[in-house]
């Protein structure tokens, strides 16, 4: 298996377009948290999908594994509390989803190359740890947390 290292250096080739890098830094933590938010109303599809997910970030690394772990708390708490109040949140996970990813495919095609994903669906994974790098939460491999 990879090293997160190669993960995210493999990843940030399909990123080096500036106006594409900003994009996917509201665009990715956007999705991400609209998968969790979606099956977190779909509380046995929820574990079947996140098991497997945090094992990949756990085999980069237990820093890595615990900072996704808090992530997905936090997304978890902000869906929780969204639905107490009353928010359709399924519904409102699904539109930011499409809308993050509409957004992503157009820093794609200002970056004139394909999504990273298409060469392998495990970087739909990397994309948060590409944020968190790049907003400076993961350098070397590790959390700075």
């Amino acid at each position: 298996m990879r090293t997160a290292e190669q993960w995210l250096e493999e990843y940030a080739r399909t990123h080096q377009n500036p106006a594409n890098q900003r994009i996917h830094l509201i665009a990715v933590p956007l999705i991400f948290w609209s998968v969790i938010a979606a099956l977190a109303t779909l509380p046995p599809v929820f574990l079947m999908l996140l098991t497997p997910a945090l094992t990949f970030y756990f085999a980069l690394g237990w820093a890595i594994g615990l900072v996704m772990v808090l992530i997905v708390g936090f997304s978890l708490m902000l869906s929780y509390v969204l639905m107490i109040w009353g928010v359709p949140l399924f519904y409102v996970a699904l539109t930011v989803f499409f809308l993050a990813w509409i957004a992503q495919f157009y820093g794609h095609k200002l970056e004139g190359k394909r999504p990273a994903f298409f060469l392998d669906l495990l970087f739909l994974l990397v994309g948060p740890l590409w944020t968190l790098q790049k907003i400076g939460m993961l350098k070397n491999n590790a959390p700075l947390v």
